[in-house]
This record gives structure tokens, C-alpha cells and sequence, in this order.
């Protein structure tokens, strides 16, 4: 059973440290874990443990950041040219990089919006947002499984994408949808049997399943 928390405020173990947050610098954006910092400054994500100590320094932008239990550091980022763009995966084992993967590869146009979650088995499942030839599509991929599904895609524009998995693992999917009529939140429970599996650039899908709500919040039960 998974419950909206009201009023209640959790603090990352770094946030407790009085460290540097490079305030005479430009920050795009930024993201923490339990240890680290991530800090996107002209383009570049800084990493940095909670003593301020920098790690690593990658190019790219909107970082996301998560420790697994075992201590293995997962890096999300975007990288943005003038006519595309592209999500990217670190895998990070003692400050160092062990593997790095652009998921969005073979998705032409922009890909942004991006997020991840670690499974309740410690599998990264990320999901974000295509934009090409005037179609938004929402995707998750699957990185154990190397796996990319199309979740949705709308002529009307599609931001925001978060996941969430309850202690039964199952895997809900949320999206801002935004029409001339106003702003949605949409969700569906995502089943890899009933999910259409891309194969490159073949799409097909089902909207079934997909429920809008002009909700801010939305509870489980």
C-alpha cells in the first residue's frame, strides 16, 4: 500500500552538511542522493560527496542522481544541440565511471524531460519524452533488460514524466498533459506483457489504459 505523505519533509543526509553550492556560478539545475551532489554549471554536471570533496565532471545537463543499496552511483543526463538531443545513463563504482549508455539512441529529434527510479531490485527504469516531426511520445526503458516502450504520444504536448513503484512492483507512470482546454495529469500502471516493446523505429501502442485527472495529487490505496 503506497500513501501520499502530507506536511512531511525528508532531508538527504547531504543536505545536512554546510558545504559550498557554487553560489557565483550560473546552476542550470541540480539533483541529491544520500552522499552526492549533482550540479549542472554552463553545461557541465559537477558531482560532489557531502564534505564538498568533487568527484567526477561530465558534460551534459538536468542531472538526476541515485545511490543503490550496494553503493553503486547512477547518473541521468541530457545533452542538447541545436537540432536534437539525448538522454544518457552513467554507472558509477568507487568515483569512478564503469559504463555509460545514451538510451535515447535511435529516437530522432529532442529528448528531455528525464527520470529515473531504481526498481525495488535495483534495476534503473528511466523514462522521458520525445519530441519529433510535432508528436510528443513518452518512453520507459528498461536497462537490465535493454528495453525501450512507448507508454503514449499526443499531437498536444506531453512534459514531466515520473514513475513510481509500490511494494508489489508494479510500475505507475505520470505525465503533465497539456491542452487548449487546460493541464492533466495522466497516469498508467505499466504490465511488460501488455507494453508494446520498440523495436527500432516501429511504433505502436494502446491508450487503454491511460486516465487524466485535473489533480495535483494523486493517492494510492
Amino acid at each position: 500500500m503506497v500513501r501520499a505523505l502530507k506536511n512531511s519533509i525528508f532531508i538527504p543526509l547531504i543536505l545536512l552538511f554546510s558545504i559550498p553550492i557554487f553560489s557565483e556560478e550560473y546552476i542550470g539545475s541540480f539533483d541529491v542522493s544520500k552522499n552526492y551532489l549533482a550540479v549542472e554549471k554552463n553545461g557541465v554536471i559537477e558531482i560532489s560527496k557531502a564534505d564538498g570533496k568533487k568527484v567526477l565532471s561530465i558534460k551534459g545537463k538536468n542531472p538526476k542522481i541515485k545511490e543503490s543499496v550496494s553503493g553503486i552511483l547512477y547518473l541521468l543526463s541530457e545533452n542538447t544541440d541545436y537540432k536534437s538531443s539525448s538522454v544518457s545513463i552513467y554507472k558509477i563504482i568507487n568515483e569512478k565511471i564503469i559504463s555509460h549508455e545514451v538510451i535515447s539512441e535511435g529516437f530522432p529529434g529532442y529528448n528531455l524531460s528525464s527520470y529515473f527510479i531504481l526498481s525495488i531490485n535495483q534495476n534503473p527504469l528511466i523514462t522521458w519524452v520525445n519530441y519529433s516531426e510535432g508528436i510528443y511520445s513518452i518512453y520507459l526503458f528498461d536497462q537490465e533488460q535493454k528495453s525501450a516502450y512507448l507508454i503514449t504520444k499526443s499531437s498536444y504536448q506531453l512534459s514531466s514524466p515520473k514513475l513510481l513503484e509500490d511494494m508489489n512492483e508494479n510500475i505507475y507512470i505520470f505525465w503533465l498533459s497539456s491542452t487548449g482546454k487546460g493541464d492533466e495529469i495522466c497516469y498508467t500502471k505499466f504490465n511488460y506483457s501488455n507494453s508494446i516493446k520498440i523495436n527500432k523505429l516501429e511504433q505502436k501502442f494502446s491508450q487503454e489504459n491511460v486516465k487524466c485527472q485535473d489533480l495535483t495529487i494523486i493517492y494510492f490505496y
